[in-house]
């Protein structure tokens, strides 16, 4: 164990400065006008953190790992369908729907690991759906009027996205308290990334919307791989 945790840190600094790098460069192209440069930047930032996971994890990573890749895949795919979105508009669809399928990819993942016999927070208190829908219902409710051809996705989508939380939620003390803090502050920052996102296009402008929605999304991300390889420390 003691010998994967120092693997855990190897290249964590390392890959603290190339990802924080990729982030600013793509806030700073975003910011700056520069197509060119978000082109070449924002494809690299779930490659960098999945390549990040690949050196740190066990070797045999199993249903998890692979279920973990798969959602940082459709992230990806997601972030280039969105890119290209402004030139053909359509792309916006295809890009909630690769991001569908990633957070469908996490909420299996954050069943993990499965304790027979143990019942989940969700089944012992499932009143914490609560603050969820009546988040996911006012955040609706205040784009409804604007969302034009995109209100049912946009419902489909938010519901996906708050079950990520609550699923995140839901691995309280059924994993190490870092493991299960790190990936529920990722799965909330999530939220806020998406939520800055419909409002900024849907509802009226944010002031830095770029800087504040890259920065979430990409902390987002990192908590969420970061609190997955220490719960594979704990199972190794």
């Amino acid at each position: 164990m003691t010998t994967y945790k120092n693997q855990l840190f190897s290249h964590h600094r390392l890959f603290i400065i190339i990802y924080c790098l990729i982030a600013f460069m793509v806030i700073y192209s975003k910011l700056s006008d520069g197509r060119f440069l978000e082109y070449m930047f924002k494809p690299m930032l779930m490659p960098v953190l999945g390549l990040f996971y690949l050196v740190n994890a066990p070797r045999d990573y199993g249903k998890i790992g692979t279920l973990l890749l798969s959602a940082l895949f459709f992230s990806f795919l997601g972030d280039c369908l969105l890119m290209y979105s402004p030139v053909v508009k359509q792309l916006f669809l295809g890009g909630m729907g690769a991001f569908a399928v990633a957070h469908v990819c996490y909420i299996m993942l954050f069943l993990w690991p499965k304790h027979e016999g143990q019942r989940h927070l969700l089944k012992k208190a499932p009143y914490i759906l609560i603050p969820f829908a009546l988040y996911g219902v006012s955040l609706l409710l205040m784009l409804w009027p604007k969302l034009g051809a995109f209100q049912w996705p946009v419902v489909a989508y938010s519901s996906i996205l708050l079950l990520m939380g609550v699923f995140a939620l839901n691995r309280y003390k059924r994993v190490l308290g870092r493991s299960f803090l790190l990936v529920f502050l990722g799965a909330l920052l999530f939220i806020i990334s998406d939520s800055c996102i419909a409002i900024n296009r849907f509802y009226e402008p944010i002031p830095w919307a770029t800087l504040w929605i890259i920065t979430t999304y990409a902390l987002a991300q990192y908590l969420i791989v970061r609190g997955i390889l220490i719960m594979q420390k704990t199972l190794d």
